[in-house]
């Protein structure tokens, strides 16, 4: 009787680490769909430099969105950063400020705390409820940790260090135009 009640009592345990080992599974497949971007609520950015900026589209029902800059603050812009593995963000954009939406707005008049773990647990108007136009999307800029803690946005030089304009020939001279940050733009 002793070894029958041992042997239950075996069984009920390897039954406990296969269902807990079966759910660590699902876990790790949900992630990895989210990953893939196949999952309702996934978001990324488009129109940046890099995966760490640009303007914010979330899949629902099967295809990719919009997301309105209506009431968008920093609260949002965190929780878009820590949805896509980043440490937090360095400032939210608005207006299009990486391009026009090319997509259907899927959110607007977002309102988030800051906390979520992602930006469908916000409150919004509801999936596809929008008076947004093109020149209205959400954006952010995230803190880049892939450089030992280093942002990609670079530090402004200290104005003592900036180099002083000089002609290179006489009456020429060479400036960056166009660009979003002082260091950035097309030569001119």
């Amino acid at each position: 009787m002793a070894i029958a009640f041992l042997v239950s009592v075996s069984h009920a345990l390897q039954g406990s680490a296969l269902e807990e080992a079966r759910l660590h599974r699902e876990n790790l497949v949900k992630k990895y769909l989210k990953k893939l971007k196949k999952e309702d609520g996934a978001i990324k950015l488009v129109g940046g430099r890099g995966d760490f900026e640009g303007n914010v589209e979330i899949f629902h029902d099967g295809k990719w969105g919009a997301v309105c800059d209506d009431e968008w603050d920093s609260f949002e812009a965190e929780v878009v950063c820590r949805q896509l593995g980043f440490p937090g963000h360095i400032k939210a954009t608005h207006s299009g400020f990486f391009g026009k939406a090319k997509r259907k707005f899927w959110m607007d008049n977002l309102f988030c705390g800051g906390k979520e773990t992602e930006l469908a647990h916000c409150h919004f108007d509801g999936w596809g409820h929008s008076d947004c136009e093109s020149s209205e999307s959400a954006g952010v800029i995230c803190k880049n940790d892939d450089e030992g803690g280093v942002s990609t946005t670079p530090k402004p030089v200290p104005e003592k260090f900036k180099p002083k304009k000089m002609p290179l020939m006489k009456d020429l001279e060479v400036r960056l135009a166009g660009g979003r940050i002082p260091n950035e733009g097309r030569v001119e």
